[in-house]
C-alpha cells in the first residue's frame, strides 16, 4: 500500500478515539482480526460507550465527524431511545476502511424475555459506511436466540455452511464453542445471526467471555484454518506473538455481503481506549 494510502488509513483509524478524547467519554476497548480469502485482517476495534453518557449534542457531533449517512442519521434518532450501549467501530478491510455504530439493546431483551421463550429478538443495529465514501453503506441486523444450549448453537453455526468450499471455519467454530462450553463453570454464551436486506450476508456472532479462554487457547483451532483462507502460520504467529495473552471475547463467521467467507475473533484489548495500530 503507497505511503499516502497508509497516512489516510491511519487518519480514519485514529478518529474515533479522537472524538472519545474530545468529548472526554468513558469506554471499553475490544479489537479484532478477520481471516478472509488470502488476508488476516488485524486493523478493527470498537469502543463501547454507555448510552447515559450520550447526549444529543455528542451524538451529533460523532455522527457529524465520522460523516454517517442522511439515511442513517434519521434511523439512529429514531432507534436510539431503547438502547443501553452504543458502539463506535472502525474495520480496515482489503479494498476499503468501514466505520460502523452499533446500537445494542440488551436491556429491552433481558426485561421482555419471558421464561422458557426462545423467539429470536434484535439485539444489536449496527450501521455501517465507508470511510472514504458514504454512499456505501449497509445496515446490519443482529437476532439474539435465547435459551439455546450449547449443542443448539454448535447445530445453528454449521447450518449457515451453504457448501464444502469453507467447512473448516464452520466445523473450527463448532470445536472452540464445544470447548468454550468445558472451561465455563456456567456457560452464558450469546449466540446471534446476522442479516442484511438485499445482501447474502448470513453469520454467526457468538459471545464467549464467560469461559474466561486466553487467545492462545484457540490457537490451534486457528492455525488450521490458515490453509484454508491462504494465510501463512508465520502471519498468524506474529500476530499471536503480541495478542496471545488477551481474553477471548466472542467469534463471527458465515458469509459476508459480497458472499465470501470469512472468521473473525473478537478480544478484550484493555479497559482504557488507546490507539495502538
Amino acid at each position: 500500500m503507497p505511503m499516502l494510502v497508509k497516512d489516510r488509513v491511519y487518519s480514519r483509524y485514529l478518529r474515533p478515539f479522537s472524538l472519545v478524547e474530545i468529548l472526554k467519554l468513558r469506554c471499553g476497548y475490544e479489537k479484532s482480526f478477520k481471516l478472509t480469502d488470502g488476508h488476516l485482517l488485524c486493523n478493527r476495534y470498537l469502543l463501547g460507550i454507555d448510552k447515559a453518557d450520550l447526549d444529543d449534542d455528542k451524538l451529533s457531533f460523532i455522527c457529524d465527524q465520522l460523516e454517517m449517512p442522511a439515511q442513517f442519521r434519521l434511523q439512529l434518532s429514531d432507534h436510539l431511545a431503547d438502547a443501553n450501549l452504543v458502539l463506535l467501530g472502525f474495520e480496515q478491510g482489503v479494498e476499503d476502511c468501514t466505520y460502523k455504530i452499533y446500537l445494542e439493546y440488551w436491556d429491552k431483551v433481558r426485561s421482555s424475555r419471558q421464561p422458557c421463550d426462545d423467539k429470536p429478538e434484535t439485539l444489536f443495529l449496527g450501521y455501517k459506511w465507508s470511510a472514504f465514501d458514504n454512499r456505501r453503506a449497509a445496515l446490519t441486523c443482529y437476532r439474539y436466540f435465547p435459551a439455546l444450549t450449547v449443542a443448539g448453537m454448535i447445530k445453528r453455526i454449521s447450518s449457515l455452511n451453504a457448501s464444502d468450499d469453507h467447512s473448516a471455519t464452520f466445523d473450527v467454530a463448532g470445536q472452540i464453542v464445544a470447548h468454550s462450553a468445558q472451561r465455563a463453570s456456567s456457560p452464558a454464551f450469546r449466540f446471534l445471526e446476522a442479516t442484511e436486506a438485499d445482501s447474502p450476508r448470513k453469520s454467526f456472532d457468538i459471545n464467549l467471555y464467560a469461559a474466561g479462554l486466553n487467545l492462545q487457547d484457540i490457537y490451534p483451532g486457528l492455525k488450521n484454518l490458515c490453509d484454508d483462507y491462504s494465510v501463512s502460520i508465520e502471519e498468524l504467529d506474529r500476530l499471536f506473538g503480541r495478542v496471545g495473552s488477551c481474553t477471548l471475547g466472542h467469534l463471527s463467521g458465515g458469509l459476508d455481503r459480497k458472499g465470501k467467507v470469512f472468521f473473525s475473533v473478537y478480544y478484550e484489548a484493555s479497559t482504557e481506549a488507546s490507539a495502538d495500530q
